[in-house]
């Protein structure tokens, strides 16, 4: 199934719950729902079973079903994996390039492409850069990035209308990061960001 055409520059947040199963994130990764929490809080996990276990997709919705806050967890052995930490590192950036919008997506171009193409990894990584497209931003010691690597244990960054979190997490099988990107609104209706 290809990505909805309205989809492809809208953030998740804010997006119909059903339009963002369109998405070319969720398409790709072949996210698919495991586990309804209650009736807004809804898990998904990728069909393969190689990283089943290893990442968590968790979307709160609000009344009128729309995304409100968008949380991906990662096994931290997944992210620190030499062989496959690549493919970890793969979700996250496609996971902020889908869930900020492209003003928040701008600010935050240099962990995306940190984590993108900063990594070490036992197997070569071959990439691209976008023809007539900027250069990578490259910046391993921001602090994001170290919460990335698992040197800080939490960071996050408000813009206009969301809230960027990143944490390191003790889960019960073991630590994971967790990033989530989550809607402001007026203090009652304010979406408490999903947990791992």
């Amino acid at each position: 199934m290809a990505p909805t055409e309205d989809a492809r520059d809208q953030p998740l947040v804010g997006m119909r719950l059903d339009q963002a199963g369109r998405t070319a994130f969720f398409l790709w990764f072949n996210l698919e729902p495991v586990a309804r929490r209650d009736a807004r809080t809804t898990a998904f996990k990728p069909s393969g079973p190689s990283f089943r276990e290893l990442v968590t997709v968790t979307v709160r919705t609000d009344d009128a079903d729309r995304i409100a806050a968008i949380e991906l967890s990662i096994a931290r052995s997944f992210i620190e994996d030499p062989r496959q930490g690549m493919f970890a590192a793969d979700i996250a950036k496609s996971f902020l390039g889908a869930a900020l919008a492209a003003p928040d997506r701008a600010h935050m171009q240099h962990l995306i492409d940190t984590i993108a193409y900063g990594g070490t990894y036992a197997k070569p990584i071959l990439a691209a850069e976008p023809r007539g497209g900027p250069a990578p931003q490259i910046e391993r010691d921001s602090a994001p990035y170290l919460v990335w690597l698992g040197r800080n244990p939490y960071w996050r960054r408000p813009f206009d209308t969301v809230l960027l979190e990143l944490e390191n997490a003790e889960t019960e099988r073991g630590g994971a990061l967790r990033l989530a990107v989550s809607a402001y609104g007026a203090p009652e209706d304010q979406p408490s960001p999903p947990s791992s």
